[in-house]
């Protein structure tokens, strides 16, 4: 990867990725993904007593489709349970195919099994904790959520993803490129909270956007569509 390119991912990463404090919660809330440390993260957090229970939710997204042959929540269920997590203490959430619906879906597993929720940790891919906590001040505004994602230097992103034979780092460029568009675009459709982009943020992603990094920005017509699946449930 070229190093200016590298040098404005960075500076996206510096943006989306919060790195905030997390305290002990009645549950813990896995977002599915490619990332499958972020079940590992999980079951450390579960294990250290920071959650009563784990739900991982997640049927498969445009990083997984195609790729898995079981839902990303039974995936992550199993990296957790080898980590050492009691099967009963893990509930699975298989519907969401996106942040929207890990949220929306997730509260229906709360509700149908009883579950005290009054506080969450919500464990995420480092350079979507931005998304992840503007969809929760939305969605989750009556609960305390933490935000918090597996162990991350910004300086060595490429290092943190280079064993994960699923991906590659242009796919994940991608996808930390789209993460702006997202947290642009979705406040206008009432999907998640207003967050301030510093100029220079923007000026970036429009640079790297240029350059060709374009494959998961999202259109109006998506996020129509997203809307439609999930009124119901908003």
């Amino acid at each position: 990867m070229e190093d200016i390119v590298r040098e404005q991912i960075i500076k996206l990463l510096e943006y989306l990725y919060m790195n905030k404090k997390i305290e002990k919660s009645d549950g813990i809330l896995g977002l599915g993904s490619i990332d499958i440390k972020v079940a590992k993260k999980c079951a450390e957090l579960y294990r250290n007593g920071y959650g009563k229970y784990i739900i991982f939710t997640g049927n498969c997204g445009k990083g997984t489709r195609g790729i898995i042959t079981k839902t990303e929540a039974e995936i992550f269920r199993d990296i957790a349970v080898s980590e050492g997590v009691p099967k009963e203490k893990v509930y699975l959430e298989k519907k969401a195919t996106d942040t929207y619906g890990n949220y929306l879906y997730s509260n229906l597993i709360i509700k149908e099994n009883n579950l005290k929720a009054n506080s969450l940790i919500v464990v995420q891919k480092p350079y979507a904790e931005r998304r992840s906590f503007a969809i929760s001040q939305k969605f989750y505004k009556n609960r305390k959520v933490y935000i918090t994602s597996p162990n991350f230097n910004i300086q060595e992103w490429e290092e943190y993803y280079f064993d994960n034979k699923n991906t590659n780092l242009i796919e994940i460029a991608n996808e930390i490129v789209a993460e702006i568009c997202v947290n642009k675009k979705m406040p206008k459709y009432n999907l998640q909270i207003e967050q301030e982009i510093p100029q220079d943020i923007i000026s970036t992603y429009n640079n790297l956007v240029d350059s060709g990094f374009n494959k998961y920005l999202i259109t109006d017509e998506i996020i129509k569509n997203k809307l439609k699946e999930l009124e119901h449930m908003i």
